[in-house]
């Protein structure tokens, strides 16, 4: 009839193979929208940052092992890094042999290759006498039980500017990557070679914005992605450490990089070699990222950066360092073998004899009427550390309580700077041949109520 619309054909029912395709269709098309408009959502707004203070709050929650918790048959580092140095012995078989048994010795398991690759200049490049110092090393490695990473390309265009162009980042993924490849194909199936060490470290001078980090954080995940397809192995990328914006969400921003790059370990660089972290700030620095490792699933890394030039690397830095990185970090490692932990560096010599766990640490506040604290250690001390903040005090001096209690003057300790750029350490070092103290007493002058300080007793 004109004018009528033709009678709707009848509805099939929802049931039979029809229907049942399209119940399936339905719940498929549902999901996949629910998921472009979750990662529309995350994208757009993605996740609150979280502050230092929540990801140092989860770190306490997982209860980290303390420093007189650790066995003191614990190596110092369980990884060292080679920076492949032709000069310092990388093209020596006899040098580079003598340097992996060192570090087999003392605990070492794991050898992190820095790059092969740096700017024009590679390492997998045909040489004229047919040599291969990286399978060389490799073989070397697995006669002494040594694991190896090896790293990619260092690229020199990531170190000139303060705050690296995403393009330029892109590049030099793009160019680790070709490495990477190379590297699959050549040692992919050597049994030392089990881990990557993606090359490029991010060092942030500043905290980058919400589309900077997410831009960096990308090109970072499709390289973890590539070169577990040249080589299917846990992938490391580094942190660098800055004081930059430390006390907002910096650590936040770091935890958001190392949660999309989809990393099995972040290696996080202190940055007290470089000048670029405060020693006095690892503690916050290793809490942050071990409540970011708890929350995310991968395995904290601390490189101890044996070196200069900030403050130098004398025993009491390289001791504090060592400290935070026991109580908070998975693993310990050390830049690096061939230039700062020779035997005749100041990193060697701690090395090869470092001071030991510590009988005791304890901190206290100076008392308002006489700037002194008692301290008592649990097992007799070979040396005292005090360790001041400011306010300073004038002058420190020290005594052995006796049995009886009285009190005998054991002198006033050496001033010296650090390890923090504003603390300072008072070094007290018993007479050769004394008997050993377990008990002291310290007593600070100081015009005013001088800052926090620290008593560290060490015995062996």
């Amino acid at each position: 009839m004109l004018g009528l619309r033709s009678p709707r054909p009848p509805r099939q029912p929802l049931s039979g193979p029809s229907g049942t395709r399209r119940i399936t269709a339905g719940l498929a098309i549902t999901a996949g929208l629910a998921v472009v408009a979750w990662g529309l959502r995350t994208w757009v707004f993605p996740p609150r940052l979280l502050s230092n203070a929540e990801l140092i709050a989860i770190a306490e929650e997982a209860a980290p092992p303390r420093w007189d918790d650790v066995a003191r048959a614990s190596p110092v580092f369980d990884a060292v890094f080679i920076q492949p140095d032709r000069e310092q012995g990388w093209e020596d078989p006899e040098r580079r042999r003598a340097d992996l048994e060192l570090a087999a010795e003392r605990g070492v398991r794991t050898l992190i290759v820095q790059y092969l690759a740096h700017g024009a200049d590679s390492l997998l490049a045909p040489r004229a006498d047919g040599g291969d110092e990286t399978a060389d090393l490799l073989d070397d490695a697995v006669s002494l039980g040594l694991d190896v990473w090896l790293g990619t390309r260092e690229d020199p265009a990531i170190w000139d500017e303060t705050e690296v162009p995403v393009p330029v980042w892109s590049a030099a993924a793009a160019a680790g990557i070709a490495v990477g490849r190379q590297i699959g194909e050549r040692y992919g199936d050597h049994p030392a070679f089990t881990g990557w060490y993606w090359t490029p470290e991010a060092v942030w001078a500043t905290p980058p914005d919400a589309s900077r980090l997410g831009r960096l954080s990308r090109i970072t995940r499709r390289a973890v992605r590539k070169l577990r397809a040249a080589a299917d192995k846990p992938v490391a990328v580094p942190l660098g450490a800055t004081d930059g914006g430390w006390e907002g969400v910096y650590g936040g921003a770091w935890c958001r990089y190392a949660e999309v790059s989809g990393a099995d370990r972040i290696v996080a660089m202190d940055g007290v070699g470089t000048a670029h972290l405060d020693v006095a700030s690892l503690g916050r620095f290793y809490g942050a990222l071990r409540g970011c490792a708890e929350r995310v699933g991968f395995e904290l890394v601390a490189d101890i950066e044996a070196f200069g030039p900030g403050i130098p690397p004398a025993p009491t830095r390289l001791e504090r360092q060592l400290v935070a990185a026991m109580g908070l970090a998975h693993r310990r490692a050390a830049f690096d073998l061939g230039h700062y932990l020779q035997p005749r560096s100041e990193g060697g010599r701690f090395w090869a004899n470092p001071a030991g766990p510590p009988a005791t640490i304890n901190t206290a506040e100076a008392d308002r009427d006489d700037r002194g604290a008692r301290v008592e250690v649990a097992s007799p001390a070979a040396r005292v550390d005090i360790l001041t903040e400011p306010p300073h005090p004038e002058s420190v001096e020290l005594y052995a309580i006796l049995d009886q209690g009285d009190a005998q003057y054991l002198g006033a300790p050496l001033l010296t700077h650090g390890p923090g750029r504003f603390q300072r350490t008072w070094l007290w070092r018993p007479p050769p041949g004394s008997e050993p103290v377990r008990e002291f007493e310290v007593v600070l002058r100081c015009e005013t109520t001088p800052g926090p300080w620290e008593v560290l007793a060490v015995g062996h």
